[in-house]
């Protein structure tokens, strides 16, 4: 039995003994009858509450809801994260055991969260931090954790040199541009993906670079795949001989090309921690409940970006690849998160296979699910095309709309939130008396100037299935408490989490 059904059981018992000495017959009776009605029901009415995976705002979602993706909009400093994401991550972490995923952000400040939210629910040995040198730190500092994020040999080779090459095109500013030798550029690092596979060498961004741009490591290469003979082998040193013998002036400006967009992971720190031959972690580790989370200086934000979007393809791949298991595997899958935090960033193009709309809608399935946290509307439209943006937005079901950052996302918020039916009256005056007319109108819930004045941490919550409400969504520190300015200026909330603390202690429930 819950609390709230103790309550209402001894509040039933005190409605039923007041009846009985108050009330005459037959009124005495009806009272008890009643009384006595609702006690057996608050006794042995199934308790759903340890299906309920978070709670928020006054509404509930269970496992099935969840993972139907959720979408956090709201300008700069309006408690995005302060409130949805920490509140959100605590819930899981509490509700839910042995969840698993990984945690991404563009500020990169997250992962201190993380790790002092994990330690709350002495999850330390599950939090892996891919850390890069701090600053500070000498020459013999070593890394707790090391992954190579382009080791999967599962992923099609096209697939990692299409993200390398999208991704470093963003950041170099080459969209519109020609073509050519981003194209050829890419037709050679998938090249080099396949070579390294088949000789079953490390296929590391490094190793990648060598084989491409050293003349000893491609010589060696195909010597070595001459001397294996198979068919695959002679087809793998035609494609690569065809890219050697281009003319010089066209090869210099692809291996130009190369080495620009390569050259984000030869620096030592982050091959040490992202390249490693042999890695401490892969990504199909999170089945296990692995939270994977970054912590690099500012000055690798280029690189940070890169990893972001690799690493959340690795996720969308990894998460696809359950559908290969049985009902029975699948149901015993645990829950997998990918928290996006500036999501913006990192969305891939919609030609990918594995492209944002397209995984988002399939992966609930799988019991995987997206948050993505963004500024505004417009900046997954500033992402994606818009016809592919209109589709990932409908894909991440669940959503909280801060304050509006811009006119364009407050007229598309307006819309979503909804519209409904009002009857709106006017009068005047004809022939000396007074007249009324009355009009059915369809209008918005919120209009667009009104989501733009939302009070910090407050927002409209949008259910996938039950109606949306406007809620203030108080910040929470990593142990699950509110920050002390918070309860100097609401009172309330003090006396609340007083009153949690002392006699409501939460249990984590077992979801698996």
């Amino acid at each position: 039995m819950s609390v709230l059904d103790s309550i209402l059981y001894a509040l039933c018992a005190t409605g039923a003994l007041a009846g009985y000495f108050y009330l005459a017959p037959p009124f005495s009776s009806v009272v008890i009858g009643l009384c006595a009605t609702f006690a057996v029901w608050t006794l042995f009415a199934a308790d759903n509450s340890g299906k309920i995976v978070l709670r928020l705002g006054g509404l509930s979602w269970t496992m099935e809801d969840f993972v139907r993706g959720w979408l956090i909009t709201g300008r700069t400093g309006s408690g995005k994260t302060q409130s949805a994401i920490n509140a959100i991550t605590f819930q899981i972490f509490q509700n839910v055991k042995n969840w698993g995923g990984i945690c991404l952000d563009q500020k990169g400040l997250y992962w201190e969260i993380l790790v002092r939210m994990a330690a709350h629910f002495g999850r330390n040995g599950d939090l892996i931090l891919l850390q890069t040198r701090p600053p500070g730190e000498d020459m013999l500092w070593r890394p707790p954790h090391t992954i190579n994020i382009t080791a999967n040999p599962d992923v099609p080779a096209s697939t990692y040199a299409k993200v390398i090459v999208d991704t470093a095109v963003s950041l170099t500013g080459g969209r519109g541009g020609n073509p050519f030798f981003p194209t050829k550029a890419q037709l050679a690092i998938q090249t080099a993906f396949e070579i390294l596979r088949h000789m079953e060498a490390y296929t590391t961004i490094p190793n990648i670079h060598r084989l491409l741009l050293v003349e000893e490591d491609s010589n060696a290469a195909i010597e070595t795949l001459m001397n294996k003979g198979d068919q695959h082998s002679h087809e793998l040193v035609t494609a690569f001989r065809s890219y050697l013998d281009q003319p010089p002036e066209q090869l210099g400006g692809v291996q130009g090309t190369i080495s620009t967009y390569l050259d984000f992971f030869l620096n030592p720190e982050i091959a040490e921690v992202f390249c490693a031959n042999e890695p401490t972690f892969s990504v199909s580790e999170i089945d296990t409940g692995k939270i994977v989370c970054l912590a690099m200086p500012q000055k690798f934000q280029s690189e940070r970006l890169y990893i972001n979007t690799i690493l959340k393809l690795s996720y969308y791949f990894h998460a696809l690849s359950r559908f290969d298991k049985s009902a029975e595997e699948r149901e015993r899958d645990n829950l997998l998160i990918l928290f996006a935090d500036e999501g913006q960033e990192i969305i891939t193009g919609a030609e990918s296979a594995f492209a944002d709309h397209r995984a988002a809608g399939v992966i609930r399935e799988a019991r995987a699910t997206i948050v993505l946290a963004t500024q505004a509307y417009t900046s997954i439209h500033g992402a994606l095309d818009k016809r592919y943006a209109d589709v990932l937005m409908l894909n991440l079901s669940n959503e909280l709309i801060f304050t509006v950052a811009n006119q364009d996302s407050a007229v598309i918020a307006s819309k979503n939130i909804g519209e409904r039916e009002v009857v709106e009256k006017s009068w005047g005056w004809a022939a000396g008396k007074r007249s009324y007319n009355y009009q059915r109108k369809i209008k918005p819930f919120f209009e667009a100037y009104q989501l733009r004045k939302l009070p910090k941490f407050t927002a409209i919550i949008r259910h996938c299935e039950k109606p949306f409400r406007k809620r203030l969504v108080p910040p929470i520190l990593p142990d699950g408490t509110y920050p002390k300015w918070f309860t100097y200026f609401r009172p309330d909330y003090a006396a609340l989490q007083w009153l949690r603390q002392r006699f409501c202690p939460r249990q984590p429930v077992t979801h698996p």
